[in-house]
């Protein structure tokens, strides 16, 4: 382990989301757990020193994600839009939680022009609209301990999807590389640049959805990512409109 994860683990000693993780599956699945211990060392060495951005490139997720039948985009709660005038979330569906007003009306997310103008400042928003022409499902990150419960255990069980294109703070990117490798998920890790968590104490009130702020993507990175989404329209788009079932707070195509 590094010594940026020995220290997050240590500042987390006393939370309930790294025992949860022991628990349910380091020690329960042992030999995954070894492995993606040995994948997160050898990207540590690669590293030198270096923030670790995942465990597969973001060139990379095109070419991962056509071959597999679930995909998922994570968006931090925090992209969400804010207003700081009135230190207030203007999301018609909440700030701390995993709901997207778009997802939850499919008629309305094929025709942007039809969306609500805070949906429009909304961070969030084009990542779902690419979601549903690849037919990927979507997750709106919050807490580590739901990070743990809907997606690293879903994907150790191959019962959730196992490789995509997740967002958030680049403080808390080499624990989430950690979580990645040992749940055996091909993962690209796109930080933020703006409005973004610097200190464990920003980190953790974000963590209880404490945020008053709204996290934004460079636009170097923002334009990666577009471009990875666009050729697995390509590879992988859908003619048709998909219909999401909201399950266990992962919009989940539905079947």
């Amino acid at each position: 382990m590094s010594f940026r994860l020995w220290q997050f683990s240590l500042r987390n000693l006393f939370r309930l989301f790294p025992w949860y993780y022991l628990f349910r599956i380091l020690l329960r699945y042992p030999l995954r757990s070894f492995r993606g211990f040995a994948l997160y060392r050898r990207l540590v060495k690669r590293s030198h020193s270096a923030q670790i951005t995942g465990t597969a490139a973001l060139d990379d997720m095109a070419h991962i994600g056509r071959t597999t039948n679930r995909f998922l985009i994570a968006p931090g709660y925090c992209m969400k839009p804010y207003d700081y005038t009135r230190q207030r979330s203007l999301c018609p569906v909440g700030h701390f939680n995993h709901k997207c007003f778009l997802l939850n009306d499919i008629n309305i997310l094929y025709h942007p022009d039809r969306w609500p103008k805070v949906c429009s400042g909304c961070g969030i928003a084009p990542l779902v609209l690419q979601a549903a022409h690849i037919r990927a499902d979507v997750y709106i990150m919050t807490s580590a301990l739901d990070i743990a419960k809907d997606v690293y255990v879903p994907a150790i069980e191959k019962k959730g999807a196992r490789c995509g294109i997740f967002f958030l703070c680049p403080y808390s990117l080499e624990p989430f590389t950690f979580g990645l490798a040992t749940a055996a998920i091909k993962g690209a890790l796109v930080p933020f640049c703006r409005g973004d968590c610097k200190t464990h104490e920003e980190w953790t009130n974000a963590d209880v959805g404490i945020k008053n702020d709204q996290t934004f993507v460079a636009e170097e990175s923002w334009r990666a990512v577009l471009a990875q989404l666009e050729q697995l329209k390509s590879l992988r788009g859908c003619k048709e409109r998909v219909v999401y079932d909201f399950d266990g707070h992962v919009y989940r195509l539905y079947s």
